[in-house]
């Protein structure tokens, strides 16, 4: 097959579209009754999920999609129509594709055919518009449950995707609870022209209940088998635990979305053998690699017999007793990364979204000294209403770094590890010296505090072309901001580094001066270069002049690490005209240039932060949506 990462793709595709329709909005968050609650339900979702679960996504209430679905759309309608959803269908390379590369990517064209009729989206998959659905693991093996509330339109739709690739696949019934059979279709990820199979399917299975979307692979055994599927249900369930009430209540998240991934439950089947299902997967795995010959013509799961084991166990440095008494203790200080939406507010002008991302962390001290790293970031970028075409902003307190990188250098040196893993990596530092380097940049540099830089606005376009031609600028307005106490040594920094440079005395008081540079800008225009406050500023524009002028108030503070602001609008607008004004423009075909034009209309504002807080380190995304 000439491009194998293609089907890769659409695997991942479908996945993350299916998973997003069915987990990721909810409009109605105030009209859901306490007794929906999936916690309270002794048979309800939360009963399927092992509650060692490395990964889980869904919620303690269901939740509903239909006017979601509406937004998920707006301004995207070019992505489900007929004639481009038969091209994915009509690929060369899908006919040498496996049934389950196959199936995937026809689920993906019924799934989208499914978004051209929103109101009747949920019904024609089978599903209630709140719906009870949950994505989670049983052991190393990805698993996504739905509660159907009609088998037969959610059996139809795997039907149509069936004929869509002509993909007939092998059946499977199982017992279930209650005398409630399983339906299992199981889809092949052989080849047609495969000389080592793989032994690995697609599984789509349905009772009268469910729905479940998973992998059948040589590394679950019975046991693990019957809990994906849901013939029984596991002995420790996530219902069982106030695990996601406690989610809920410490972070924030609507009990509608949020997750987790479960670092201690990872570590704890890396380091010990049969600790847990994701542990008795992995021994599978390195048992079969281990008497797998690759070439020989024979399965992942047809073992050689004809040659003894091999003794390559990757993990077998990790699982001495020191070494998992250790990693351990490591893992229980960094226990979760857990994740899911704060704000999602439908009824307002803007529309406004809040997701956070938690890495979780119990070392109070190692988070305290992180804080010290926190520099200056413009307030205007950590703001969605101030809407740059895009903008980014890294916070830094650069005289912290070598006190920082010290300390947890000397604290992880002084620690005394007995598991080798660890004690090689200490000696490896150690012998590093990284803290010199650091050292050096951090005396060249002393003061800065950060570094931005925005587009607040334009009209012109970029050459994709790939042929060196500057860019067609008709009007902009930017700014780049060093944020230092010294910025007057900021400057002096800068001169040292660039040979030839004449002398720059900048006036103290905020007056700007002309300042040259080697980039195309409109007639009349010219770059200015100031001292505002605390803020070396490189500016063009009349609105990067009143953004320039704001930073003089613009106290310098600690706020943050990280921060990107991008209008999504604004930005395709500009990547459309770049398209069409450039040598590009004969490569891309109409409906190309139309889908950009589109996104152009799309009024979208995203700010994404990074930074860290006394529960660990902190991904944000804000969004609005008119």
């Amino acid at each position: 097959m000439k491009n194998p990462r293609l089907f890769q793709g659409i695997a991942l595709i479908s996945v993350v579209l299916i998973a997003s329709y069915i987990l990721f909005f909810k409009i109605d968050w105030q009209n859901v009754s306490p007794e929906d609650s999936l916690a309270s339900q002794s048979g309800g979702i939360l009963s399927y999920v092992p509650a060692d679960t490395l990964f889980f996504y869904g919620g303690l209430e269901k939740a509903s999609l239909k006017d979601s679905l509406e937004i998920y759309t707006a301004g995207y309608e070019w992505i489900i129509n007929d004639a481009d959803l038969s091209k994915i269908l009509n690929d060369d390379q899908l006919a040498h594709a496996s049934p389950a590369e196959k199936m995937l990517a026809s689920l993906l064209v019924e799934y989208m055919r499914l978004l051209q009729d929103i109101p009747h989206a949920a019904e024609n998959l089978g599903i209630d518009d709140n719906v009870e659905s949950a994505v989670y693991t049983v052991g190393a093996i990805p698993v996504l449950r739905l509660k159907l509330t009609n088998k037969t339109a959610f059996n139809a739709f795997i039907n149509r995707a069936e004929q869509a690739v002509n993909v007939t696949p092998s059946q499977e019934t199982l017992k279930g609870s209650a005398n409630n059979s399983i339906s299992a279709n199981h889809y092949s990820f052989d080849r047609p022209d495969t000389t080592e199979p793989t032994e690995s399917n697609l599984v789509i299975a349905t009772n009268s209940d469910y729905a479940v979307v998973t992998f059948a692979t040589p590394l679950e055994d019975t046991a693990a088998k019957n809990i994906i599927m849901g013939v029984n249900k596991p002995e420790n369930s996530l219902a069982a635990t106030s695990l996601l009430a406690d989610l809920k209540t410490k972070y924030g998240f609507h009990p509608a979305y949020l997750g987790y991934v479960n670092h201690l439950e990872i570590m704890n089947g890396m380091t010990a053998s049969n600790s847990n299902n994701f542990s008795r997967m992995l021994d599978m795995l390195i048992q079969l690699a281990n008497k797998y010959k690759p070439g020989a013509d024979k399965g992942l799961g047809q073992l050689d017999q004809s040659s003894p084991a091999v003794d390559s166990n990757p993990l077998k440095a990790m699982r001495t007793p020191e070494c998992r008494d250790e990693l351990m203790a490591v893992a229980k200080m960094w226990p979760r990364t857990v994740f899911g939406y704060t704000e999602f507010s439908m009824d307002t002008t803007p529309k406004k979204f809040l997701a956070r991302m938690v890495i979780e962390s119990l070392d109070t001290a190692f988070l305290a000294d992180l804080k010290t790293l926190r520099g200056f970031i413009p307030t205007a970028l950590r703001q969605v209403n101030e809407k740059p075409v895009f903008g980014f902003g890294l916070g830094l307190n650069v005289d912290a770094m070598m006190p920082f990188l010290t300390k947890t250098l000397q604290s992880f040196a002084q620690k005394s590890y007995q598991c080798e893993i660890l004690v090689d990596t200490q000696q490896q530092l150690a012998g590093a010296n990284p803290a010199m380097a650091v050292g050096m940049m951090a005396g060249m540099a002393a003061g800065l505090q950060g570094i931005s830089a925005s587009i607040l606005d334009m009209d012109g376009s970029m050459d994709f072309s790939g042929n060196g031609t500057m860019p067609n600028v008709n009007s902009i307005d930017a700014l780049i901001t060093i944020s230092s106490t010294n910025p007057q040594g900021i400057v002096m920094l800068a001169a040292n580094f660039m040979q030839g440079m004449p002398p720059l005395n900048i006036p103290a008081d905020g007056t700007p001066i002309d300042f040259p540079i080697p980039l195309p800008l409109p007639e009349g225009k010219t770059a200015k270069l100031a001292i505002k406050g605390n803020h070396l500023v490189a500016y063009v524009g009349d609105k990067a002049e009143q953004a320039a002028n704001r930073l003089a108030s613009d106290a310098l503070q600690a706020n943050g690490l990280f921060t990107f602001n991008m209008d999504m609008g604004k930005y395709m607008k500009l990547v459309a005209n770049s398209i069409k004004q450039s040598a590009t423009e004969n490569q891309a075909s109409q409906k190309e240039l139309e889908i950009f034009k589109n996104l152009g209309e799309v009024e979208s504002q995203i700010v994404e932060s990074f930074d860290v807080s006394e529960q660990g380190m902190v991904f944000e995304v804000k969004m609005t949506l008119k």
